[in-house]
């Protein structure tokens, strides 16, 4: 069946893509340097956020932070910059190349009441295992009191990955539930979270850490509208993306509602959990997410496309040594909506399920008329969840949604 889309290409690939902004320059030879400076550089305010990774996450949480009156400075590293306009409320940014430590970014690490890291682990050097790029360079400076004086309690968040769980055979697990990474990358995300705990217990209270365990972050210009255009203009996907969708339960969360998490553990401080799940209401697989887009953008199935070519999914093209060798379970999302409603702004999730998100995210775009009620949607969604949990809302027409 050919495919058939209600806009024209042009059109539609132009409501999909990601804004960007130009770059900010840095000299040449110079790993770190202050690129942007606003007025209120010298702001009395002593709530002052240090992002490590200013990139699609990491621009979201510094929006946060500014919108709620922290001077906020970060770093990024190659194209982050390029990809955002988050310079525009970052007071100072760094470009940091990862490899040593920088006198300083050490300086404003010190000078932070609030530090996050979305920095994730990379090889050493020779191969020879991963490492810790922040903890490498700037646990000592994390560990020491804030401020002037070397008083206080500095707030860390580390970005880890709900991957450290393992396999548990689709079953439902929470913060208290037994870790067993089997990928080497979720090993070294797990033997990450271990360091940092190991380093606040080591503080003598002067360092407070949360680990942020993100499910897969997706948003305006990264989410399955995205890749159901990328597919229909002949772009092939990954072997190890193809080997995703095999797998029942993938956890997800809007950027939006991740960064707010972030913001509302922040603003606990010490009275925030250890650890979060940062995850949707409603776990699918990757399969069924691409579905919903493809009747959003009205285009022909991927699995129909897929058994055109030959390419039926299979576990034989999955990596077992990579991050998407995830395995099967079900994140539970309570500890993180207690602290939405507690500490930050009242709602619990914006986006409840990825179903909820592309709608809002191909509104916003013009490819879909803007709902008139969110009850609305959320009465028809939940009238027919069982149904779409197990992948039969594919026959459920897009029209009844527009007409409901």
């Amino acid at each position: 069946m050919s495919s058939r889309a209600f806009v024209d290409d042009a059109r539609l690939r132009a409501m999909t893509a990601p804004r960007r902004s130009r770059a900010r320059s840095v000299p040449d030879g110079i790993r770190a340097s202050r690129v942007v400076a606003r007025a209120d550089d010298a702001s009395a305010d002593d709530r002052r956020a240090f992002i490590f990774g200013v990139g699609y996450l990491g621009a979201a949480v510094a929006r946060r932070f500014a919108s709620e009156g922290y001077v906020v400075r970060g770093t990024f590293r190659g194209d982050d910059a390029a990809t955002t306009s988050t310079l525009d409320v970052v007071s100072r940014a760094y470009e940091w190349d990862g490899e040593r430590a920088c006198e300083e970014i050490e300086r404003e690490v010190r000078a932070a009441t609030h530090v996050v890291s979305f920095v994730p682990p990379v090889r050493a050097s020779g191969g020879d295992g991963w490492r810790d790029p922040v903890y490498d360079a700037f646990a000592s400076a994390l560990a020491s009191g804030r401020g002037a004086d070397g008083t206080g309690t500095r707030f860390f968040g580390y970005a880890s990955s709900t991957s450290v769980y393992g396999d548990h055979g689709g079953e439902l697990v929470d913060e208290t539930t037994a870790c067993r990474p089997t990928s080497v990358v979720s090993r070294a995300r797990f033997e990450g979270e271990e360091r940092w705990r190991a380093l606040a217990r080591e503080s003598n209270g002067r360092l407070a850490t949360t680990t942020f365990r993100l499910g897969g972050i997706y948003g305006p210009g990264r989410c399955a509208l995205e890749t159901v255009m990328r597919r229909e203009s002949g772009a092939r996907e990954s072997a190890s993306q193809r080997a995703r969708s095999t797998r029942r339960f993938t956890s997800r969360v809007h950027v939006d509602d991740a960064a707010r998490l972030v913001i509302a553990a922040a603003n606990a401080g010490r009275r925030a959990s250890d650890v979060y799940n940062v995850v949707d209401d409603r776990p699918i697989s990757r399969r069924d997410a691409l579905a919903f887009a493809e009747q959003i953008l009205h285009v022909s199935s991927v699995e129909d496309e897929d058994r055109k070519r030959g390419d039926d999914d299979d576990d034989s093209d999955d990596d077992a040594g990579g991050e998407s060798a995830r395995g099967e379970k079900r994140a539970s999302n309570r500890r993180m909506k207690e602290t939405l409603a507690t500490f930050g702004d009242g709602a619990s999730m914006l986006y409840p399920s990825v179903y909820h998100g592309l709608l809002r995210i191909a509104a916003s775009r013009g490819i879909l008329a803007a709902r008139a009620s969110e009850d609305e949607f959320d009465t028809w969604f939940n009238d027919r969840f069982d149904a779409l949990g197990d992948g039969e809302y594919a026959r459920v027409a897009l029209e009844e949604l527009r007409e409901s």
